[in-house]
């Protein structure tokens, strides 16, 4: 998708749907699980027309040296990940899959808001504190 639509391709799409989308497949971070004989990664994430993306989820790499490989070919700073290396190359990381759903992003979507900020019950800006 990056290759036909650059690298803004996520809003590109939301744009041009007129129906809820799965995208599935995405070269993305570099812990999601990457098949490096078939070149697929097992990843999701579902796009609402004319607002992005809701929910995502993937499949994450376990091997140590599949994950030093894609750190590295990422150009991702080592030691920000110095613990999950750690665990990998010890064996201690297993096979595992997640998926979240923007609850907020969601709200957004049903209710046809203009910006997300306005589904929060408390505005999140960095450097705001807000007192209860």
């Amino acid at each position: 998708l990056e290759k036909k639509y650059g690298s803004g391709w996520e809003e590109v799409v939301s744009k041009e749907i007129s129906d809820p989308v799965w995208v599935t497949n995405i070269p993305r971070e570099f812990y999601d699980f990457e098949d490096f004989k078939t070149g697929k990664w097992d990843n999701y994430d579902l796009f609402m027309p004319q607002f992005g993306e809701i929910l995502s989820g993937a499949k994450r790499e376990w091997e140590y040296e599949k994950i030093l490989k894609k750190i590295e070919r990422d150009n991702v700073n080592k030691s920000n990940y110095r613990l999950v290396l750690k665990l990998a190359k010890e064996e201690k990381l297993k096979p595992t899959a997640g998926g979240g759903i923007g609850i907020e992003r969601l709200v957004a979507w049903i209710s046809g808001v203009k910006h997300i900020a306005e589904t929060q019950p408390f505005p999140r800006v960095p450097g705001t504190v807000h007192e209860l």
